[in-house]
């Protein structure tokens, strides 16, 4: 599946270059022995930084509009405004004091954020480092219409904004360590009516199987389903895919679209249902999105290809369809 994550790497270097990084803020440090206390409380609060030295900055060629000393109280020969007394508590707001918020969000602590300028576009990198899904309110010093780009599939669509006095709000929810980039057209305007994505909700049906086990040869292997492969006797250091494959049945009025969560898996999941390919995810959340089931008997198959550590470290991380594999609205 190195496809995958190649064409994300591909997708988000094209975007992230012949272009313009905006960042307003630097850390004054020592090149040798970079510090983390600063960085921390300004990745938290999504305000970009780029490190920088005394030589630099004697330079006179720096782009930022303050300058934080890490560790504090280093007062550097610069006419930019200085921030040398300062706590990890306190940082962000002197920062926003200062220079106020190209970035500001009501939300997890965890969402990453970075600004790029190109082709007369902003272009917001927008990162959950989290272990949990978040949702809030995104605002940004800027105006025009909005996309939202899933450099994972290179899916867009319009995204739904509004306007408030020289700033652009936007609804944001990301899922465990998902990625998007908000692309802002200021000759644009921006569209309230966007249509906002659909969220799974209650579980509706359990496919509790029973479920077959594959090799890629199609040979018939005894692992357990749901369960991990790497706790079953003679499975506990092997790596590679199996192949998972159960029926279920649906009446004429259940055959919708419905989101299919696998729950627990380790590591990657290729979903193919009635005989159509459905998705790939790597990591959790494992939900897809789905609108191909029918009235009557539905075929379901999942390969699951865990980690080759489990081979080559002897990790036994949990590997295998572990679900429980259900049903959302």
């Amino acid at each position: 599946y190195w496809g995958l994550l190649g064409d994300y790497v591909r997708r988000l270097c094209w975007l992230f270059s012949d272009g313009e990084e905006v960042c307003e803020v630097g850390i004054l440090a020592d090149p040798n022995n970079l510090p983390w206390t600063a960085a921390k409380a300004l990745l938290q609060a999504q305000i970009g930084f780029i490190y920088v030295d005394e030589e630099h900055l004697r330079a006179g060629v720096t782009p930022f509009r303050v300058i934080v000393s890490d560790p504090p109280g280093t007062f550097p020969a610069t006419d930019i405004p200085v921030i040398a007394d300062w706590t990890q508590e306190t940082l962000a707001r002197q920062v926003a004091d200062l220079i106020g918020r190209n970035i500001a969000w009501d939300g997890s602590s965890e969402l990453r954020a970075r600004h790029y300028r190109k082709a007369g576009r902003e272009l917001f990198l927008l990162v959950n480092e989290g272990e949990e899904g978040f949702e809030g309110t995104l605002s940004l010093q800027c105006t025009g219409a909005a996309e939202r780009w899933e450099p994972l599939t290179g899916a867009t669509r319009p995204w739904p904004a509004r306007v408030e006095p020289g700033r652009l709000l936007l609804p944001l929810r990301l899922e465990r360590r998902e990625s998007i980039v908000l692309v802002i057209d200021p000759a644009g305007e921006p569209d309230r009516q966007a249509a906002f994505p659909s969220l799974s909700g209650a579980v509706v049906r359990e496919i509790t199987g029973p479920w077959q086990a594959e090799d890629l040869a199609g040979q018939p292997v005894s692992v357990p389903c749901p369960g991990d492969w790497a706790q079953a006797p003679g499975w506990e250091l092997f790596t590679g895919a199996i192949v998972f494959r159960t029926t279920f049945t649906l009446i004429a009025a259940e055959a919708r679209a419905y989101f299919l969560d696998l729950g627990q898996v380790g590591d990657i999941a290729e979903v193919i249902l009635n005989g159509e390919a459905v998705g790939v995810r790597a990591w959790a959340p494992y939900l897809l999105e789905i609108d191909n089931l029918c009235a009557g008997e539905n075929t379901l198959e999942v390969r699951v290809t865990n980690s080759m550590a489990n081979a080559y470290d002897g990790l036994q991380l949990p590997s295998g369809l572990l679900g429980p594999v259900v049903l959302r609205e």
